[in-house]
């Protein structure tokens, strides 16, 4: 293309923005007055007010929807929601302290790409804050990258005055993002007191799931289905478009998208706190139990840990779970000397073939250093040799086994052989 042909396509652009309302693809544009006549209306949503303005002293949009305790999210309504977050999964976000709803704020980015770094930007930030009761849902919208540095204040007040972020990915993404857009805008960055990511301790608690995404975990934990929504990897395609062609029909998906992230994440903390509980109205299976336990295992919350380990052997039905809560189990169960459990345990993986190596080791070392039993502790250490003699093949490590009991069994015939004379 020749520079004429460039100057006439910048020209023809130019008079299509001229033109008004209207976009190059004839549907609706910006609303009257370039947005800066605020409008009310209900949203289509039960329990949902709607207003979206730009004002003098802003000159980015904004959206605002608030949320009362009726407003319906998939099975849960907002009055369902704590006025303390992270009280009884505080360990799931490794914090030692639950957060006050009032000091916490929702917050999701939509940008010009996916991959982050100094050229992208958050053309459209969301958030969530909770007030007398309702939440209310903001939209923060630059309609030109102009618009960035209202956007940037508006948001960095926001983040002050609500100093704890709860985001979804935001550890890795957003704040990360956001922070860099501040720099470069000469704003100096909010400092947040502390942060809750969703994400993580959903990984932790639900990561047996095929996908831990947002919309997997609201059709799965909220029984939310959305309705409309774009892929998140489409944003971007269509804020380009939108500013070539300057038709709102193209953000209103976008706004969408966003708004349902912010909303459910208010509604994962929840469950996030039910699940933690390990008892209440949550119904758990038997492989969230056993990762609840694994996570108080490893905060140092030995005996929650352990009722939560009982909790799933009792929910496990498959061979292959029952043996890795087992083995489990019997560990916490050593560490606080309650060994006859422990050896339960052991006997019954040993009498029904499961645990490999696991329950003769296990066994002969109890014997050997618990009871002094060496005559039993030989026999389950011969069993074990037995064992890795026909299973070898499948074990790359079988080598390594094999030395450390044969060491075994010549160290117990002989403190056999010593307790007998």
């Amino acid at each position: 293309m020749d520079i004429k042909n460039k100057l006439e396509r910048l020209k023809k652009r130019a008079a299509e923005k001229s033109a008004g309302e209207t976009g190059r693809d004839g549907s609706e544009g910006l609303p009257p007055g370039s947005l800066r006549g605020k409008k009310d209306c209900k949203d289509r949503e039960k329990g949902s007010a709607k207003t979206g303005a730009a004002s003098e002293d802003r000159d980015h949009y904004l959206e605002q929807r608030k949320l009362d305790r009726n407003y319906q999210h998939g099975q849960f309504s907002l009055g369902d929601l704590p006025t303390e977050f992270a009280s009884d999964s505080d360990f799931l976000f490794r914090r030692q302290e639950a957060v006050g709803r009032e000091r916490l704020l929702l917050l999701d980015t939509e940008t010009t790409g996916l991959a982050g770094g100094t050229g992208t930007s958050a053309f459209l930030v969301g958030l969530g804050y909770f007030q007398n009761g309702t939440l209310i849902v903001e939209q923060h919208l630059m309609r030109d990258f102009v618009e960035e540095a209202s956007l940037l204040q508006e948001i960095k007040a926001k983040m002050e005055s609500r100093p704890v972020p709860v985001t979804f990915n935001g550890k890795s993404f957003d704040l990360p993002l956001l922070k860099n857009r501040f720099i470069l805008n000469r704003i100096d960055p909010p400092e947040p007191e502390s942060h809750l990511d969703l994400l993580h301790p959903c990984r932790r608690l639900w990561k047996h799931h095929s996908s831990c995404s947002l919309t997997a975990l609201e059709k799965n934990l909220l029984d939310f289905q959305r309705e409309d929504d774009i892929d998140g990897s489409e944003v971007p395609h269509y804020y380009r478009a939108f500013l070539e062609r300057g038709s709102w029909k193209l953000l209103e998906p976008i706004l969408l998208h966003n708004r349902y992230d912010v909303i459910s994440m208010a509604f994962l903390a929840l469950i996030l706190e039910r699940a933690a509980e390990a008892e209440g109205n949550y119904r758990h299976n038997a492989r969230e139990y056993y990762n609840l336990a694994y996570q108080l295992e490893e905060c140092g919350r030995r005996q929650r840990s352990i009722e939560s380990y009982e909790r799933a052997l009792a929910e496990a039905g498959g061979r292959r779970l029952k043996t890795e809560i087992e083995k489990e189990l019997s560990w916490q169960y050593k560490r606080v000397d309650r060994y006859e459990e422990a050896v339960d345990i052991w006997r019954r993986m040993a009498d029904e073939g499961r645990g490999g190596l696991f329950p003769y080791r296990e066994l002969a070392k109890y014997y050997e250093h618990q009871r002094r039993d060496y005559a039993r502790a030989l026999k389950f250490c011969r069993r074990a040799r037995e064992y890795l003699r026909e299973y070898r093949q499948i074990m790359s490590d079988w080598r390594k086994r094999r030395e450390e009991l044969v060491h075994r069994h010549e160290r117990l015939k002989e403190k056999l052989a010593s307790q007998n004379k």
